[in-house]
């Protein structure tokens, strides 16, 4: 019998209601877990805190659990499609990034602006595409990674100010690390995630954009 590839799906989340896992998502994973050509297992990493413990503790948990990949997810995301349609595709990738649209806050004019969690396009390889950075809200991740690369593999490094304002965020300062350690970091072109707060920020980036053009 041949190898099923051993697939971690780790969700974050806690006792809040705003941690709990969303409808669409919960219906996902259940399919996820039925999976015929992957061996997956679904655990809720749940009330770790801060973020990059939290996330540090769900690699940990994957190496432990001799899995092949780690697929972390935050609790307010939901997929486009089948997440795992990537693995099928993804040849010698070991780092393949999930975007989705976030809130931040404007500096020039302290509105909030929704923006993707991603950066710095590097190139191109059919549908995948390397950046420089992405935010880890839904983030294959290989064991090649915790195999070469020593924790913690999340850090959140304020500034050195009197006020310890935010220098590199966790998912940035993991995807800096492992750059420089040799391995890319991809996209895919076909997958991304939808992102709910109220209501879904995908949806409202695209109304945005239309009636800016208009």
């Amino acid at each position: 019998m041949s190898h099923k590839p051993k697939i971690l799906i780790a969700v974050f989340t806690g006792p809040e209601r705003c941690y709990w896992i969303n409808p669409s998502l919960a219906m996902q994973l259940l399919q996820a877990s039925h999976s015929f050509k992957f061996d997956v297992s679904v655990e809720c990493v749940f009330g770790k805190r801060p973020v990059d413990f939290a996330r540090n503790y769900a690699v940990a948990q994957a190496r432990d659990k001799f899995s092949d990949w780690l697929l972390m997810l935050d609790n307010d995301q939901s997929f486009t499609r089948d997440p795992l349609e990537i693995l099928a595709a993804a040849g010698d990738k070991q780092i393949i990034g999930l975007p989705s649209i976030m809130i931040s806050l404007s500096e020039k004019q302290g509105k909030p602006v929704l923006i993707p969690n991603m950066a710095g396009a590097l190139g191109v390889d059919g549908r995948f595409l390397e950046v420089t950075h992405i935010g880890t809200g839904g983030l294959f991740v290989h064991r090649a990674i915790w195999e070469t690369i020593p924790g913690p593999w999340f850090r959140t490094v304020p500034c050195d100010d009197e006020l310890l304002t935010l220098k590199t965020s966790e998912d940035w300062f993991f995807c800096d690390r492992v750059r420089e350690h040799g391995f890319k970091v991809w996209i895919h072109g076909d997958h991304g995630l939808l992102h709910y707060h109220t209501l879904e920020l995908a949806a409202l980036a695209v109304e945005r954009n239309g009636a800016a053009k208009a």
